[in-house]
C-alpha cells in the first residue's frame, strides 16, 4: 500500500473545515435563521395557545354524509359553520 504524503492530509482537513463552515447555520450558505425556515408545527409552536376555544366545537363528519344531513345536525344544536377544510 502506498503511503499518503502528510501535506495531502492537511488539504483534506482544510477542505472539510471550509465546507462545514460554509454549510453551517451561521456560514455563508446557511445564513438563514432556523426560525425563518418553514417547518412542520410542533407542540412548542402551540404551547402558548389555549387548548380550547370557548363556545366552539370542532366537528368532522364521516365521508359520504350529505350536505342536508350536516345542515340538519347544525340545526338540532343551533350551530353554524365557522370554517371548512378539505381533507383529501
Amino acid at each position: 500500500m502506498r503511503e499518503v504524503p502528510p501535506w495531502r492530509n492537511v488539504y483534506a482537513v482544510s477542505a472539510l473545515v471550509l465546507m462545514s463552515t460554509l454549510a453551517g447555520p451561521s456560514g455563508a450558505l446557511g445564513n438563514t435563521k432556523q426560525s425563518d425556515r418553514p417547518h412542520a408545527p410542533s407542540k412548542r409552536d402551540w404551547a402558548s395557545q389555549p387548548k380550547f376555544k370557548p363556545g366552539q366545537v370542532l366537528v368532522r363528519f364521516r365521508p359520504g354524509v350529505s350536505r342536508q344531513a350536516t345542515e340538519a345536525a347544525h340545526a338540532v344544536v343551533v350551530g353554524r359553520t365557522a370554517k371548512t377544510w378539505s381533507i383529501e
